[in-house]
């Protein structure tokens, strides 16, 4: 099953045609993004604009979606590559901007970073914090954070 996660609603079809037929009237764009562990079983987040949040950014023509998803945390997060695993899972949501409506379709990968590297938050972005939140942490974090980020986890 797919879900797009609207503001008011969350829209679900039953096969990738059905979605595709949907997403045709809108603006579509690719993202990817990362669901970052590290050896201590805990999560990397971001907090932007409010909520918590994994980073995660558009695709930029000539790259694959698993470069997007790197270099998207390395920019976010200020930390060297992870390393990238499997594809997770991907969301989709709804959103306005400059007079269009778009559906990002965010790609997510499970990712590891080993080590402690400093955590540089990338303030352009509005990224105003970064955390690693361990599993007693993670129902509080994650009760400030979009629905589908919880699609993630």
């Amino acid at each position: 099953m797919h879900k797009i996660f609207f503001p008011d609603r969350v829209e679900t079809f039953s096969s990738e045609a059905e979605l595709a037929r949907f997403c045709s009237d809108y603006r579509n764009i690719n993202a990817g993004g990362g669901l970052i562990s590290n050896d201590r079983g805990e999560y990397l987040m971001i907090f932007r604009l409010g909520r918590w949040d994994l980073p995660k950014g558009k695709q930029e023509q000539g790259e694959s979606i698993e470069q997007t998803a790197l270099r998207e945390v390395q920019e976010e997060c200020g930390v060297p590559a992870p390393e990238i695993g499997a594809l997770r899972t991907v969301t989709h949501h709804y959103y306005e901007r400059d007079g269009y409506r778009i559906i990002k379709h965010t790609y997510w990968f499970n990712m590891h970073l080993s080590g402690e590297e400093e955590l540089v938050p990338q303030r352009e972005e509005d990224i105003t914090a970064l955390k690693w939140v361990g599993p007693e942490m993670l129902p509080e974090v994650l009760a400030n954070t979009y629905p589908s980020i919880l699609e993630v986890f």
